[in-house]
C-alpha cells in the first residue's frame, strides 16, 4: 500500500471518530455551559412558581482517563443539593425545566413532604451533571 493510500484511508478512519465522538459527548455539558446551567438553578424554581429554601453547590469531583484513547479527557461531576417549597405542580414544574434540557441531567435524592398548611410541599433533590475538558481530539496512528 503507498503511502499516499495509508494516509488517505487513516483520515477517512479520523473523520469517521470524529462523528463518534461528538455524539458520545452529546448528552455532556462543556464548562460554560455546565456553570450557567448550575447559576440558572434558582432562576428556574421562581419561573416555576417555587421558593428556594437552600441551594447548595457541591466542590466538583473529577474523573480522569488517560489511556491513549482518551488523549488526557476529564469528566467533571458537578452536583448542586436543593430545597425548595411551592404547590405539586410548581415542583413538577421545576423538574420539567431541568429535564428537558439537551444535555443529560439527573435528579436523586429526591424527597417531598406535604407542609402543615396542606396546600404546599417542601422538596429536596440532587441534581447532577456531567462536562467534559480537555483534549477531545481523536488520535489516529499512522
Amino acid at each position: 500500500m503507498t503511502l499516499k493510500k495509508l494516509t488517505e484511508r487513516k483520515q477517512q478512519e479520523l473523520e469517521q471518530l470524529k462523528i463518534e465522538l461528538a455524539k458520545a459527548e452529546k448528552p455532556f455539558f462543556d464548562g460554560s455551559t455546565a456553570l450557567e446551567f448550575l447559576s440558572n438553578i434558582e432562576t428556574l424554581a421562581a419561573e416555576a412558581g417555587c421558593a428556594v429554601d437552600s441551594l447548595n453547590y457541591m466542590a466538583p469531583k473529577i474523573i480522569e482517563f488517560k489511556d491513549d484513547e482518551s488523549s488526557g479527557l476529564t469528566v467533571l461531576v458537578r452536583r448542586a443539593e436543593i430545597s425548595l417549597k411551592g404547590r405539586y405542580d410548581n415542583i413538577t414544574e421545576f423538574i420539567k425545566q431541568i429535564g428537558g434540557n439537551q444535555k443529560k441531567v439527573f435528579i436523586s435524592d429526591l424527597d417531598m413532604a406535604i407542609n402543615s398548611d396542606y396546600t404546599t410541599l417542601t422538596c429536596s433533590m440532587d441534581i447532577t451533571i456531567y462536562s467534559l475538558q480537555g483534549d477531545k481530539t481523536p488520535q489516529v496512528k499512522l
